[in-house]
C-alpha cells in the first residue's frame, strides 16, 4: 500500500473493487441506501460510492439509476499510471487505503456457505472497515470483528438498514478507524490442525 494513509474527509465513502455479475451485484446495498435517503435526504451530497474493475452489470446499474447521480463514481480497471510510474494493482491497493468503508459482496446461493471471496484477504490488509453482504453471515465469525466491522444479512432489509444506520453514525462519530489485522490462527496453529487432522487416528 505505499506509504498511503487514510484521510477522512466531509464525504462517506464507499469503494467496491471487482467484478459484478447477476448473482454479485450492488442492488441491496444501493437500494438501502435509496431508503437512507428517504429518511435523510441531506445525505445526497454526502453519500459517494466509488466502484472500480470492469463494466458494472446490468442490474446494478438499474439499481444507482434509482438514486441521484452524484451518488454513484464509476472508475472501471484503474491501469498503470505513466505519470507517477504506479502499476494499476498499485493504484488499486492505494484507493483501498483512502476509503471510508470497503463493500463485499458474498454472492447468493448455498455454494455461499463454502468459501470466502478472495477479495476479503486484500480489504483484510487495507486495514480499512469492511461491509459485507452475506446470506450466511455468521460465515464470517472467525475472522472479523462484528464490533469494528459489519456483515449483514443482505436477505434481512431491516437488518441491511439498521446495520447502515450505525455505520453512518459511526463514520459521524469519526470511528471508522484503521482496524488491526485479526486472525483466527497464527501459522503455527494453522499448520499443528492440519497435522492433526491428517493422522490416523490411532495416532
Amino acid at each position: 500500500f505505499g506509504e498511503v494513509i487514510y484521510v477522512p474527509s466531509n464525504n462517506l465513502r464507499f469503494s467496491y473493487f471487482g467484478g459484478l455479475t447477476s448473482e454479485r451485484n450492488l442492488r441491496v446495498f444501493a437500494a438501502a441506501l435509496g431508503r437512507l435517503l428517504k429518511e435523510r435526504p441531506e445525505l445526497t451530497t454526502v453519500l459517494k460510492v466509488h466502484q472500480y474493475g470492469g463494466d458494472m452489470d446490468k442490474v446494478s446499474q438499474e439499481s444507482f439509476k434509482q438514486l441521484p447521480e452524484t451518488i454513484l463514481v464509476p472508475h472501471g480497471r484503474l491501469e498503470a499510471d505513466p505519470v507517477t510510474g504506479k502499476s494499476g494493482r498499485q493504484c488499486v491497493l492505494e484507493e483501498m487505503r483512502q476509503t471510508d468503508v470497503l463493500i463485499l459482496m458474498h454472492g447468493e446461493g448455498d455454494i455461499c456457505q463454502l468459501y470466502f471471496p478472495s477479495k476479503i484477504y486484500e480489504y483484510l490488509w487495507a486495514l480499512r472497515p469492511i461491509l459485507i453482504f452475506s446470506p450466511v453471515p455468521n460465515h464470517w465469525d472467525d475472522i472479523l470483528d462484528s464490533n469494528t466491522h459489519y456483515v449483514v444479512d443482505q436477505s434481512d432489509s431491516i437488518a441491511v438498514d439498521k446495520t447502515l444506520r450505525r455505520l453512518l453514525k459511526d463514520w459521524e462519530d469519526g470511528k471508522l478507524l484503521d482496524q488491526p489485522i485479526s486472525q483466527a490462527h497464527s501459522v503455527e496453529t494453522a499448520v499443528d490442525l492440519l497435522i492433526k487432522g491428517s493422522m490416523p487416528r490411532s495416532q
